[in-house]
């Protein structure tokens, strides 16, 4: 079971980080056309 839940914890991590890598290169792509400022978080 712990093995399992260390498994799902690392994948979750790993498919969190692409969402937000994609996320942030869709955001960079539409700055160009956007009129309003975006939005930073840091």
């Amino acid at each position: 079971m712990i093995d399992n839940l260390v498994i799902l914890a690392t994948c979750g991590g790993i498919f969190a980080v692409a969402i937000r890598a994609i996320l942030m290169e869709r955001r960079e792509s539409g700055q160009g056309t956007a009129a309003r400022p975006p939005r930073t978080r840091r």
